[in-house]
């Protein structure tokens, strides 16, 4: 690290900050991209089931109030509206097979739209099945109705005879045995009238109780019904009171069948709301199940969706603590590593600067040993006459001086050299100052 030029040092620095943030970036693209991805299947997968879902169970809820209000009613308006809700309930059930088979992952969606849209068959064949039977037992209500006017008709008539014929025998002074066969005869024509009111009346407390056990009872009234009119048959001898007889027994026979064909029928009608009511149930529950299995996954991808945002904005803030940290230290790091190269040269040209200014001292005191042996030469000369051995002295003297500056003056050259070299290296150190 010491011998990396400052360029790369700095090159290295930004290198490494300008890598956490894409390490971070990265990171952050990543967990807003899970969170997309989330966001997206609850927008077009898990949300939509949940709808679809509960407008199907919504909708089968309907149907049902619409078909009980049909079956307690028999109003065909009721009808008309379950089975316009029970439309509506296929119509969604159609669109959560499209989007089960749009997005291949809601496999619970897919399984349940198929049971709930055979269960919506079933309760659709047992709907038809229980307005054929409703109809069959409007049909049997005619008949009943007919078969008991027959024989209270046939009842006012033949009592108003008995009644016009006592008058006449009353006026006749007939025999009171006579007397007394009209008035049995009378009383048991009363006795019929009043078990036929009294069957009737059983019949429709059952229809409107919706219990079938009351009728049953009084279908054995029907016996003592056939014992009265033949008791009055032993009595009866016109033709048209026979008659009248016969077509009693007649509509006493056939309210009889009536009342039990509509008991059989309504208890099968009674099986076939129960049919339904569970049939639709299961409807319901299928979509109650589907839509909280949507919720469910709702729940989950939105749980992961906050716990992805909130690692993503952790790391954000983890990361820039780290950026910063890293940031600071690459700033110490570079500041030292330009400082210290310079203060090495700034220590280095007051060195050199140092060691100029005591060579120019040693060459000054050399010039001036030089010149004080100029002097001295000069007066040797002047007493060149006086002594020869004086001037011999005075030339070697001379020539050692002469060696002694020679000597500083290769020193000074030294010097002066190292003052160059210290230059250049100044200049080099200013040149990677300006890279």
């Amino acid at each position: 690290m010491k011998n990396m030029k400052l360029a790369v040092k700095i090159g290295m620095g930004f290198g490494l900050l300008i890598l956490i943030a894409m390490a971070l970036g990265g990171m952050a693209v990543l967990n807003m991209t899970q969170a997309t991805t989330g966001a997206e299947k609850l927008s077009e997968q898990y949300v939509p089931e949940v709808a679809v879902a509960n407008n199907v169970e919504r909708h089968s809820l309907l149907t049902m109030y619409g078909v009980r209000g049909y079956a307690y009613t028999g109003e065909d308006a009721f009808l008309k509206e379950g089975r316009q809700e029970l439309a509506s309930v296929k119509k969604y059930l159609d669109e959560a097979k499209a989007h089960a088979n749009k997005h291949v992952g809601l496999v619970q969606l897919r399984k349940n739209a198929e049971l709930a849209a055979a269960k919506v068959a079933e309760y659709e064949a047992l709907l038809n099945e229980t307005v054929k039977k409703d109809q069959e037992l409007d049909k049997i209500r005619g008949d009943m109705d007919k078969a008991a006017r027959l024989y209270m008709d046939n009842c006012d008539v033949y009592l108003k005879h008995q009644e016009e014929a006592l008058k006449k025998e009353l006026a006749a002074g007939e025999s009171a045995a006579k007397l007394g066969e009209r008035i049995e005869k009378m009383a048991d024509i009363n006795d019929a009238i009043d078990l036929g009111n009294a069957l009737r009346i059983a019949n429709f407390r059952a229809q409107a109780l919706r219990d079938f056990k009351i009728v049953e009872e009084e279908l054995k009234k029907f016996a003592e019904v056939d014992k009265k009119i033949a008791e009055m048959r032993k009595t009866t001898r016109q033709e048209v009171n026979i008659k009248q007889l016969d077509a009693i027994k007649a509509g006493g026979e056939a309210y009889k069948k009536g009342i039990q064909a509509f008991v059989a029928d309504s208890k099968v009608v009674e099986e076939l709301a129960k049919k339904l009511r569970a049939t639709g149930n299961q409807v319901i529950t299928v979509a109650k199940e589907t839509a909280e299995a949507g919720i469910k996954q709702t729940q989950q991808i939105s749980g992961a969706t906050a716990s992805n945002l909130a690692t993503s904005s952790f790391v954000m803030i983890a990361g820039l603590i780290v950026a910063l940290l890293v940031g600071v230290g690459l700033a110490v790091f570079i500041t030292r590593s330009i400082t210290k190269p310079v203060n090495r040269i700034i220590d280095g040209l007051s060195s050199g600067a140092d060691q100029v200014a005591a060579a120019s001292t040693e060459v000054s005191s050399s010039s001036q040993q030089l010149a004080e042996g100029s002097s001295e030469q000069a007066a040797s000369l002047e007493e060149t006459s006086s002594s020869m051995e004086q001037m011999a002295s005075m030339t070697k003297q001379n020539a050692d001086n002469t060696n002694q500056a020679d000597a500083l003056m290769k020193e000074a050259q030294k010097v002066i050299a190292e003052a160059g070299r210290a230059m250049e290296e100044m200049g080099g150190s200013m040149q990677k100052i300006a890279e």
